[in-house]
């Protein structure tokens, strides 16, 4: 704040839904003020009010989470750009928009996925729009003699290509 010139800060509100988002809002407030000096309040509403703040745009920070449908960078970076109807955020931006299209008329597997790349670090190191937090984690148990067993990108686990091989005990 100091290198930006701001001596004081109003208090900033947290908007969540119900359930467990307060405990991160909670710890988010609390790291904010110990190491920044922030002052926050949590905001909780019922998840009809939390999705029209976020429609509606009346928020200062809120809780929001996505999950990709496909397996594609773009089941992502395609909800921030200017005409999409998951941009909650009411971020717009040229160059970016355009970094979008040229990827989706590229036809090199490669070249397309170079260009996510940048679209990804411009969106995040550039305009700081998203700020990732907290990961949901994805926890199994497994038997020493199933192998080959992986996780999809939507947190699934994938069983079509596990088999079984017997643990023989060393004598």
């Amino acid at each position: 704040m100091k290198e930006e010139g701001v001596t004081t800060l109003s208090p900033i509100t947290i908007t969540v839904n119900e359930g467990v988002h307060y405990i991160i809002a909670a710890n988010i407030a609390k790291m904010w003020k110990e190491n920044l000096g922030i002052e926050s309040r949590i905001l909780i509403v019922k998840s009809e009010a939390w999705l029209n703040s976020q429609k509606t745009l009346k928020y200062q920070i809120i809780r929001a989470g996505y999950s990709a449908d496909y397996n594609d960078p773009t089941a992502f970076l395609d909800m921030w750009g200017s005409g999409s109807s998951l941009n909650y955020s009411g971020f717009k931006d040229e160059s970016y928009d355009q970094m979008l299209h040229k990827a989706n008329v590229t036809t090199d597997t490669h070249e397309r996925m170079r260009i996510l790349a940048e679209a990804e670090k411009y969106l995040i190191e550039e305009q700081a729009v998203i700020m990732p937090v907290y990961y949901y984690p994805n926890v199994w148990v497994q038997k020493k003699s199933i192998h080959n067993i992986k996780m999809n990108y939507n947190g699934t686990i994938d069983y079509t290509r596990s088999y079984y091989k017997p643990v023989i005990p060393l004598l």
